[in-house]
């Protein structure tokens, strides 16, 4: 051990030594104030401390555009200005504190026009949608044709590669989006559904898809979409009040202001309608990606958000929202579960009515460059949640094996829960000695929440030799605490990194849950749901069997070491070494003690390579792998062995002898973009899982109870591959072609208990083919066309022939077309037909035809609108499923065809600007 320590040491001596004399590079990019477009052909200078000038360079025009290359030896601090003819100079200071720096990344120059140059001409020409810089992409937002009145959603739907999914996620050729900026800077919380749904379309200037630096000087880097505003809206403010109403009773009432300076932002904004929130005309020919949403709601949603900046990153920033949704939703679900004495089919129909309030807040100051406490940037956010919720439901079950009866329930019931959290996280990063970091961060999040449960329930058929009708209470309530700590170092020195962490997690919680049958009282008839007896006669029906008081603690302790070899600026492997100490422990209070711990210790490493360059003809290319083994514990509850039967047709039993969970992933990502525009990516996915832990499923066909009882498996695999293609053909870039190629191999392993002693095994094989194809067109100035075509094929066979083969086809085509009119008037229409086969329940195999219409009138700042959803009235909502255990095809309620007529005010008021 002691030779291995003297040549670990000796290798980074020798290292050190040689880098006396290394070049170390200054990499940095000249950017226009209010637009933030690289600017090339930029005069750059590097200055010492002194402005003795060094070298002088030019930012380049193409490829990295805007970037400028200088290299330094020795330590010290140096100056870089930035000058053009029409821009006032500018200027950044950096220092190289080490020799085993090799790359300084000096902060953004960003240049302004000077004010007393004449207007610029515009010219007018081909505007292309979108252009590389090195990694970067650029999309032009005047390139894209939007409907009158489009939010940044819209604008962001259009973008070439780019796709949102239903919880407002951007995803771009296929890489989820992790932060939102708005002008090179954090918008909030860098939530993308707070810009997406209150940003209005026609402010934004210029798109840019590029890597940022996670925290400062942790070396990770994550992708962000950077919104940069045109210059006339950069500063004053802006706003937009909507309002509606249609047939059906249906109305909306939005309304918007927004303020923009150079140091602050201040956003309000309120959204009252009953038209499901967020569905509204789309030009990719959906209303919302393609189905409604399940149920009919009204809601209710306001807030107010404000920074502050002191500079690029230091900012203050709160956040405060009000969210009132009240629901109905209608369910269907028929359900085939497979044993070998015949399929059990279930059907079930449930009607859900929701009220919900919630309240957020929540407020961040990040600062950066903290001198005088020796610290290189700080980051704590603190909020608040809160939520209450109250429902009531009406549900009836009837199941079925063979044709015969099996079991059959009504159930009536009425809840009421409330929930209140508290989050905190801290992070702090240092910069101790040369290009060396240590970064820690502290995450702290406590909750509670308590609920009340009537259920008036009834089962005709006899459940053990008689009829059965419940009255049951159920109180509960929890708490729980967890704390998160992380801290690593960052030892840095040419193309090496070397970072040891370590991290520690902890989760305290609590729970209560007692279950009471008023069923059993004498004035037990007399009592409507809802109501309760006195606390004396409350405990006399306590049903102790299945009421319990539960402590659950978790601790883990993670050392890890973190390797990195960089070859380029932007290629490296990466090798992480985690070795993670697992303790849990159940403490559980129901007729007896129960007392369940387990101790491990996992070993979890993962290794990661990328390699990215620029070929001869500047076609960009990226090569990413990883590999990645992960272990977990079953959930504690799971490994106590007892028996719940608090709901008499569905009993679940523990397993005391449950073992650890452990997963391999392993992932392969292949992208290139074209100088022509031209963007594929390949993405390669396996999984494979040992000692998966599943519910193993039996049935009485006398008593009708179905017993769950968990169980470890193996043999639970997958694999996927994913192909996206974007053309952007044409020297304007008139077309763009999208396509989405998904295909996945699933396998599922279950078991099956039928009667009490034969047991059997199955093994349900799964491929999905999926494809997403669209196409959007500029025929003409003023008319733009879409189309789109979508097919989903499900094939399921049973490798036991338990169960007869799948095969489910979803497909969908339509059109879509946005054409302006005379009098400044625009047509924004689309029609779709969505197909279903294959389903074994009939009524899942139908089509629908939808169509789409909005014709809008512009008046100055108005806008009158009128649009017809769902014309034909077809729109349905269905979802398809299937595991080891069998398929489960589900219909839901949803928003039908409605007319809406609608008038927004757009305004916009600039500062006044003082006279010079």
């Amino acid at each position: 051990m002691r030779r291995i320590f003297v040549f670990i040491v000796g290798i980074f001596a020798c290292t050190i030594a040689h880098a006396k004399d290394y070049e170390h590079h200054v990499l940095g990019y000249v950017l226009d104030y209010y637009s933030g477009e690289n600017l090339g052909n930029i005069t750059v200078r590097l200055l010492t401390a002194d402005s003795v000038v060094l070298a002088t360079d030019r930012t380049t025009n193409r490829g990295m555009k805007g970037c400028y290359n200088f290299t330094v030896k020795k330590v010290g601090k140096y100056i870089v200005e930035a000058s053009a003819v029409g821009y006032e100079k500018a200027y950044v200071d950096f220092r190289l504190r080490s020799q085993r720096e090799e790359f300084i990344y000096p902060e953004n120059i960003r240049l302004k026009k000077k004010t007393h140059e004449i207007d610029e001409v515009v010219v007018t020409g081909t505007k292309l949608k979108m252009i590389y810089s090195g990694d970067t992409i650029i999309y032009n937002a005047d390139a894209f044709k939007l409907p009158e009145g489009s939010m940044l959603d819209a604008l962001v739907r259009q973008l070439p590669g780019a796709r949102i999914d239903g919880k407002g996620r951007i995803y771009i050729n296929g890489e989820f989006v992790e932060s939102l900026l708005l002008n090179g800077r954090n918008f909030f919380s860098g939530n993308p559904k707070l810009a997406l749904k209150n940003l209005p379309s026609y402010i934004t200037s210029r798109i840019k898809v590029y890597r940022k630096d996670k925290v400062v000087g942790a070396g990770s880097k994550q992708l962000v979409m950077d919104v940069w505003l045109k210059k006339e809206y950069a500063k004053g403010y802006i706003g937009k009040n909507e309002t509606g109403v249609g047939t059906q009773l249906r109305y909306k009432q939005k309304n918007m202001i927004v303020r923009f300076s150079d140091v602050s932002r201040l956003m309000g904004f309120i959204n009252l309608n009953n038209l499901n929130d967020n569905q509204t005309v789309g030009y990719e020919s959906e209303w919302e990606h393609g189905k409604p949403i399940t149920g009919k709601q009204n809601t209710v949603v306001g807030g107010m958000m404000g920074q502050r900046f002191w500079d690029d990153l230091s900012y203050f920033s709160t956040e405060n929202k009000l969210t009132g949704i009240s629901s109905l939703k209608e369910v269907h679900t028929n359900r085939q579960t497979l044993t070998e004495s015949g399929d059990v089919i279930s059907d079930n129909h449930n009607s859900l009515e929701d009220k919900n309030m919630s309240v957020e807040l929540a407020a961040t100051v990040q600062l950066a460059n903290m001198k005088k406490l020796k610290l290189k940037g700080v980051s704590l956010t603190v909020g608040m949640d809160y939520e209450r919720k109250k429902q009531t439901t009406d549900d009836s079950l009837l199941t079925q094996q063979n044709g015969l009866l099996v079991n059959s329930r009504t159930v009536r019931g009425l809840g009421r829960q409330v929930k209140k959290s508290f989050f905190s996280e801290l992070t702090l990063s240092k910069k101790i000695v040369a290009n060396d970091y240590v970064v820690a961060n502290v995450e702290f999040k406590y909750g509670h929440n308590r609920l009340h449960d009537f259920n008036q329930e009834h089962y005709p058929k006899p459940l053990a030799g008689s009829g059965d009708s419940r009255n049951t209470y159920h109180d509960g309530s929890g708490r729980n605490t967890s704390v998160k700590g992380r801290a690593t170092y960052y030892y840095r020195w040419p193309r090496h990194e070397i970072a040891p962490y370590y991290i520690y997690e902890h989760r305290h919680n609590e729970s209560d849950s007692y279950w009471y049958r008023l069923d059993r009282l004498k004035e037990a008839d007399s009592l409507d749901i809802g109501m309760l007896p006195s606390d004396e006669e409350l405990e006399r029906v306590l049903d102790s069997h299945n009421s319990y008081t539960r402590k659950e603690v978790a601790d883990n302790h993670t050392v890890g070491l973190s390797m990195t070899r960089s070859f380029e600026t932007n290629n490296n492997i990466q090798i992480q070494l985690p070795v993670r100490l697992a303790y849990r422990q159940l403490d559980e209070q129901r007729v007896t003690n129960v007392c369940v711990e387990r101790k491990a210790a996992f070993f979890e490493p993962n290794v990661s390579c990328k390699y990215s360059f620029d070929d001869k003809r500047e076609d960009w290319h990226e090569l990413k792998m990883k590999a990645q083994l992960e272990s977990k514990m079953p959930s504690m509850s799971s490994l106590v062995g007892y028996s719940d039967d608090s709901d008499p047709l569905f009993v679940r039993v523990g397993n005391r002898n449950l073992k650890n969970i452990q997963s391999l992933d392993v992932k392969a990502d292949y992208k290139t973009r074209q100088k022509k525009g031209h963007m594929v990516n390949v993405d390669l996915h396996y999984r494979t899982t040992r000692n998966a832990v599943i519910n193993s499923y039996s049935l009485d066909p006398i008593t009708g109870v179905t017993t769950y009882s968990t169980e470890n498996v193996n043999g639970n695999w997958l694999a996927e591959g994913k192909v996206g293609t974007t053309l952007v053909l044409g020297k304007s870039q008139r077309l763009t072609v999208d396509n989405q190629l998904h295909y996945l191999y699933q396998q599922h392993v279950d078991k099956m208990l039928i009667g009490s002693d034969n047991s059997s095994y199955s093994h349900l094989c799964e491929s999905t083919l999926s494809d997403v194809l669209k196409m959007n067109c500029k025929l003409h100035k003023n008319v733009h066309i879409g189309a789109n075509a979508k097919v989903k094929w499900s094939h399921v066979a049973d490798r036991d022939k338990m169960m007869s083969t799948i095969n489910a086809c979803d497909y969908s085509f339509g059109l879509s077309a946005i054409v302006d009119l005379p009098w400044q008037m625009q047509l924004n229409t689309d029609i779709n037909d969505y197909f279903h086969r294959g389903y074994q329940y009939e009524q899942m195999n139908t089509s629908e035809l939808i169509w789409n219409a909005r014709l809008t009138k512009k008046i100055k700042k108005w806008l009158i609108a009128i649009e017809g959803y769902d014309i034909l009235g077809k729109a349905q909502t269905r979802t398809f499923f299937v595991d080891s255990q069998g398929r489960t095809e589900t219909t839901s309620n949803t928003i039908t065809r409605y007319a809406m007529f609608s008038v927004s005010y757009n305004f916009h008021i600039n500062p006044r600007r003082a006279h010079p």
